[in-house]
């Protein structure tokens, strides 16, 4: 292989170990949002548990099934957990009336409908920038030592 197409590869495979961590970084932090996952109820069950609410209960439960943490238990007042998704669909994000700080994700996981959480994207930036790292530390061994004269007998 050419001196030049190595030192390009090098430089281009450390290009992606340095932007790999600040890109996810920048993907969570300008396409991300906390959101409780739910797995939404049909339209006139949520009716029928907007009317039986009573101030002091869990509000995700109106809207679905909160996933994860005690909250769809009867009498659970605790906050349910939030988790941070990338690239939310408008369509599936809630707000509930009975409490605007909270925003719920309907999500449908029988479906297979499993939006993208901000830790699986930090975890590919880490490990892209560790695979691109070790192969530009390998191509810059190579590279050196492809541009060596060669050695006169």
């Amino acid at each position: 292989m050419s001196p030049k197409l190595l030192r390009a590869a090098c430089l281009t495979a450390l290009g992606v170990a340095a932007l790999a961590i600040p890109s996810g970084f920048l993907l969570d932090r300008f396409a991300g949002q906390d959101v409780v996952l739910v797995l939404p109820f049909g339209a006139d069950a949520i009716e029928i548990n907007r009317a039986t609410f009573e101030p002091g209960e869990a509000v995700a439960a109106i809207y679905g099934t909160p996933v994860g943490g005690d909250v769809g238990r009867p009498g659970s007042t605790a906050k349910p957990p939030t988790t941070r998704v990338l690239f939310a669909r408008a369509d599936r994000v809630l707000r509930p009336v009975e409490d605007p700080s909270l925003t719920l994700l309907k999500v449908d996981k029988q479906a297979g409908d499993n939006p993208l959480q901000a830790v699986t994207v930090a975890y590919l930036a880490k490990m892209t920038a560790a695979g691109a790292a070790i192969v530009g530390v390998l191509l810059l061994l190579w590279w050196r030592r492809a541009a060596r004269p060669p050695v006169s007998a």
